[in-house]
């Protein structure tokens, strides 16, 4: 609307203007023909209403089967299963393509009543009259399965079980010459005395694709040990009380699409000539090294827990602690000597460590026909990088040892005050400054603020997640609510709303700008109708806490006697109403939740009927 009217009303158009071009627009309801000038030929009216569509076409299809068989005849407690699938989807666009023509019109006033005096017409309509379809792809999956499974208890106190498992899948996509190939062997089998000491030892081989042939295997095995301590005879203290831990090692392969970054690569490198400067060819150079012993990266994981009921089973409580290490990950290590160039090989080198605690919590009671649930879950984490290729000019820079989520940025001082202080303060190079930018920290002391004076300033992955729920029930009436918060991350303010810099439009955030009366009271940076390197960069004048609560889900529901439910032959019949994504609890919540140039956050609510025949 600034630069054109997308629509002008026809009833403005003095009778007489252009009545033939008039009568030949394509018009809009009936009542409006499509505005813009010889610069501005792109209209969304046009282009919703007259340009043509984009169909998107999917089939999908899909096929499966299985057979079980009982093998009691072998041995009792022996089955034999098996599965078999095929999926085939394929998608396509067909889409027509019409142009159409805008109206510049030449407005006039009289008074507090406008019309236009005069039109010119810009551009054609015209008709594609032509299909075109284009391919989106097709992806075809075969995948199949088949299990040896044995359960049998001797003597009344030993129980075994164990599962012998075989899989195999393949997946061909279009513009992916390799298929994805997946065959794996697993082998899982537990054994109990007297449901008090448990035993559970699974393993897999797993076979993929990504790797170099001799490479592709490999055994991942894990090891779970219980012990139920509690008393054969329940008391009310301790109704049921286990200890339990387990431990395993997990080969799997590195994320991405690239699926032989073990091999060398190459390119075309400088060009060179013959000495008679007529015929002339390209080199080829290595643009990476390979790594023939590239192999999987590993999960170790180590967890311990406890688990009971308490107090006739009014309390339930499962607490674990575990640690894991991720060791293997495949990057493509840089700090070589320079004598090496920069084809560098993919590597299994990076490290990281994690452990943290959990703790689930319930407590149930029941008083006459009233009744509650009210529970409970903490998660506790911490990561630390312990192995990590990189090169940094200050010792304050480096990733290793700091959590593998650390969030890296400038330290502000405040907002340059005026020309003197600016003057007084180290050398920006990040462009011109002026009275009322953002000013920063030299970390190192050399004088200048750059790259190099960035440090941690915060960690972008939350230490403390946690949820409760709730459930209300008196006689037919029930409530239910769920909600979760978390606790001990940082984020930052960026984007357009709050970087407000050139011709961008202005948002609430500049209201309390710098300008030379409110130098003292100011929160936010000066404002320019150019760019801004130096303000609008990761920094803590942007960084805030981002602890949130969140009331993801509110249920009221209504069981209808069953003397109704009968005569309309029904096993139940349930009237709820719901509202989920309710309310977020935090600082600054609504700005936090704001959603600039994409699909706005949603709350939902429903009324319900739910019928059990």
């Amino acid at each position: 609307p600034d630069y054109f009217s997308p629509v002008l009303p026809i009833n403005l158009i003095k009778n007489g203007v252009n009545v033939d071009e008039v009568l030949a627009a394509k018009k809009i309801n009936g009542k409006y023909i499509l505005g813009g000038t010889s610069q501005y030929k792109d209209n969304a009216y046009g282009n919703m209403y007259m340009a043509g569509y984009n169909q998107d076409i999917q089939r999908t299809a899909r096929f499966n089967t299985g057979i079980n068989l009982d093998l009691r005849g072998i041995t009792k407690g022996l089955q034999l299963k098996t599965y078999l699938s095929l999926d085939v989807y394929n998608a396509y666009r067909q889409n027509v393509s019409n142009t159409y023509a805008i109206y510049q019109p030449t407005w006039v006033s009289y008074g507090t009543t406008d019309s236009i005096s005069g039109i010119n017409k810009v551009g054609t309509d015209a008709s594609g009259n032509k299909q075109v379809l284009g391919d989106n792809g097709y992806t075809r999956r075969f995948g199949t399965y088949a299990f040896l499974d044995y359960a049998r208890t001797f003597n009344v106190v030993h129980s075994v079980t164990a599962t012998f498992l075989g899989y195999f899948d393949n997946l061909n996509s279009n513009a992916v010459i390799i298929d994805q190939k997946n065959s794996h062997l697993a082998l899982r089998a537990t054994y109990d005395y007297k449901k008090k000491y448990f035993v559970d030892f699974s393993s897999a081989y797993v076979n993929g694709f990504k790797l170099e042939k001799g490479k592709k295997g490999g055994y991942s095995p894990s090891l779970g040990l219980a012990w139920v301590i509690s008393n054969e005879k329940e008391n009310g203290l301790i109704n049921y009380l286990k200890l339990k831990g387990s431990a395993g090692i997990i080969n799997y392969e590195f994320a991405g699409s690239n699926y032989r970054l073990y091999e060398s690569t190459y390119g075309n490198g400088s060009t060179y000539s013959w000495f008679d400067g007529v015929r002339t060819n390209k080199t080829t150079s290595i643009s990476r090294s390979s790594n023939p012993n590239l192999t999987f990266e590993k999960m170790k994981n180590i967890n311990l827990g406890i688990e009971g009921y308490f107090f006739n089973k009014s309390i339930y409580l499962d607490a674990n602690v575990f640690a894991s290490s991720n060791s293997g990950q495949v990057i493509q290590r840089s700090t070589y000597a320079p004598y090496v160039g920069d084809a560098y090989p993919y590597v299994n080198y990076n490290t990281t460590d994690y452990k943290g605690g959990e703790l689930g919590i319930n407590w149930s009671e029941k008083i006459g026909d009233f009744s509650f649930d009210l529970g409970a879950n903490f998660l506790i984490t911490d990561s630390k990088v312990i192995k990590k290729d990189e090169t940094w000019s200050n010792s304050y820079q480096y990733r290793q040892g700091l959590p593998s989520d650390a969030m890296f940025g400038l330290q502000a001082l405040g907002l340059f005050a005026n020309q003197g202080d600016i003057d007084d303060s180290p050398s920006q190079k990040f462009g011109e400054v002026k009275p009322g930018d953002i000013k920063y920290k030299d970390q190192n002391g050399d004088g200048k603020i750059d790259a190099d004076d960035e440090i941690r300033i915060g960690d972008s992955q939350s230490n403390l997640s946690y949820g409760v729920t709730l459930m209300l029930k008196y006689k037919r009436l029930s409530l239910f609510v769920i909600g979760n918060g978390r606790e001990g991350a940082q984020s930052t303010y960026s984007g357009s709303y709050f970087w407000v810099q050139g011709s961008g439009k202005y948002s609430e955030e500049v209201l309390n700008r710098w300008t030379p009366t409110t130098y003292l009271t100011a929160t936010y940076p000066r404002l320019s109708s150019k760019n801004s390197a130096n303000n609008y960069r990761t920094s803590t004048w942007w960084l805030y806490d981002n602890d949130y609560f969140t009331i993801d889900r509110v249920q009221l529901t209504f069981d209808l006697p069953e003397s109704v439910a009968r005569k309309i032959s029904s096993k139940e019949v349930m009237l709820y109403v719901r509202g989920e994504n309710l309310a977020r609890f935090s600082k600054d919540a609504d700005k936090r939740q704001l959603r600039i140039g994409s699909e706005p956050g949603y709350r939902n609510y429903a009324l319900g009927l739910r019928i059990m025949f």
